[in-house]
């Protein structure tokens, strides 16, 4: 499982769990602008069939987003290949403008990224990157969180490569992961 969670920088995560007791590990955080954060987690979940995966805070529950991808095929020994994560303060519009700038991945890898605009500025207009299918559940802006969203892709060659949206306007905290086919 790949996660993506989007939160209020006045508190932090205690912990991530899912109703099969399955162990998150986080990858990358990122404090961004206008009082929000993001971080990346991946699990190895043990067995099929519906989860249930929660959050806990260590005090406020403002203005939570989290996506998981359901994720196959990866190295259960050392799933994360590569990771990177930026915050920037504006995007105009440009395509793939929005970034989780380099990450050094390698052919085959399951690229996933995830972005929030802090300042809630471009709702609903989050757009996947160049070659990224995105994952945006609109209901998610309709609740009055930031609006966020997630999008991947099996990666086509080696090299540096970046997670990419766009946004028609605001502000962006975003990260990306390249994680590890199985041998």
């Amino acid at each position: 499982i790949a996660v993506y969670f989007s939160y209020a920088t006045d508190t932090s995560v205690d912990t991530i769990t899912d109703s099969a007791g399955d162990t998150y590990h986080t990858i990358d955080t990122n404090s961004g602008a206008d009082g929000q954060a993001s971080l990346a987690a991946w699990a190895l979940v043990g067995a099929a069939g519906p989860l249930t995966i929660t959050a806990t805070m260590n005090d406020d529950d403002c203005c939570l987003v989290l996506f998981a991808h359901e994720i196959a095929g990866v190295d259960t020994t050392s799933p994360v290949d590569a990771h990177h994560s930026h915050s920037q303060n504006s995007s105009d519009g440009t395509p793939d403008d929005v970034t989780s700038q380099g990450i050094s991945a390698h052919a085959g890898d399951y690229l996933f990224g995830g972005t929030t605009d802090p300042s809630a500025s471009d709702t609903p207009l989050i757009m996947a990157g160049t070659g990224f299918t995105l994952r945006l559940d609109p209901s998610v802006t309709a609740l009055g969180a930031n609006p966020t969203a997630t999008e991947d892709m099996i990666d086509p060659a080696d090299g540096s490569v970046d997670t990419t949206f766009t946004f028609v306007k605001g502000a962006a905290i975003t990260i990306g992961v390249a994680f590890s086919p199985a041998p």
